[in-house]
Formats: structure tokens, sequence, C-alpha cells
């Protein structure tokens, strides 16, 4: 390596703003863990090609074969994180294409089981109706019964006219 390239600090990322937190969050990027086709991990690839490229405009000379190979491997190591954020976006929506076909399967599921929860409602209803009718022909009959019996222990009405008139 040049000098001039050991004597310069380590540069620190550039500060990141709200808006690209909140993107992050999101997106499930940040953390401790870069992962890879992170945007963050883009920006680090494109910062260390513009500084490549800086470095050798701000030098003067012509590009030597080592720099413009640096350039060239900054400038496709760029290239793959851009493939593989795109990727990782692809990957993301199709989650959510699923996660939102799933959604839409469980209201169908919500709406199905409050229909049979109504219907059922409704078919408990009618069978309280029928339960009280057939409540009340069943007390028909049992109070039937009854008066039949009281009528069967008494003697029949041809007897009783007949002994009526025997004692007339």
């Amino acid at each position: 390596m040049p000098a001039d390239q050991q004597q310069q600090p380590p540069q620190n990322p550039p500060p990141v703003d709200p808006q690209t937190i909140q993107e992050r969050l999101l997106t499930r990027e940040g953390g401790g863990i870069v992962s890879r086709g992170s945007l963050l991990k883009c920006t680090h690839r494109y910062r260390d090609l513009m500084a490549l490229i800086l470095r050798a405009a701000d030098a003067g000379t012509p590009l030597t074969p080592e720099q413009a190979n640096e350039i060239e491997v900054a400038k496709a190591a760029l290239q793959r994180e851009l493939r593989l954020h795109g990727l990782e976006m692809r990957k993301i929506g199709l989650v959510a294409q699923a996660a939102q076909a799933e959604l839409e399967q469980y209201e169908a599921a919500s709406r199905q089981i409050d229909t049979d929860v109504a219907s059922t409602r409704a078919e408990i209803e009618q069978l309280k109706i029928e339960l009280a009718h057939e409540r009340q022909v069943r007390k028909n009959r049992e109070e039937y019964e009854s008066l039949a019996k009281m009528a069967n222990v008494r003697p029949a009405r041809r007897e009783t006219e007949s002994k009526l008139a025997a004692v007339q």
C-alpha cells in the first residue's frame, strides 16, 4: 500500500438519519449483525468505491494497474451487494405477499365461523320453539290420559242410565 493510504485515519460511517433508521427497522436491517444484501452494507461498499476513485483522482497521476484493479474489485463488490439487496427486497416482498394472503385466509375463516355461529344460534332458537311446542303436546297428552283414567274408573254411561231408569 502507498504511504498516503496508511496515514489516513479510518473513516467513520456517515451519520444515519431517523428516516433511514425507521426503514431499517421496518425491513429488519441494522443491529449488530449486517445481513447480506443489506442497505448498510451497500452504502459501505459505495463509500469504499468512492474513496478509491477520489483517492486516485486526487493523486493527479494516471491510474496504476493495482489502483485500477482495486477499483474494479470494489465496483464488483458494490454490484454484488446491490444484487443481493435486490434479492433481499424481492424476498421481503414475497414474504409480505404471503402474509397478506394468510391474513385474507384468516379473515375468510373468521367470516365463515361467524356465519356458522349465527346459523347455529338460529337453529338453537328454532329448536327452543320446537321444544316448547313438544312440551305443550306432552302436557296435553298427560292431561288427557289422567282424564281418561278418571273416566275409566266410573261405570259406562249406558250402565248408569239403565240403573237410573231402573231406580226411577
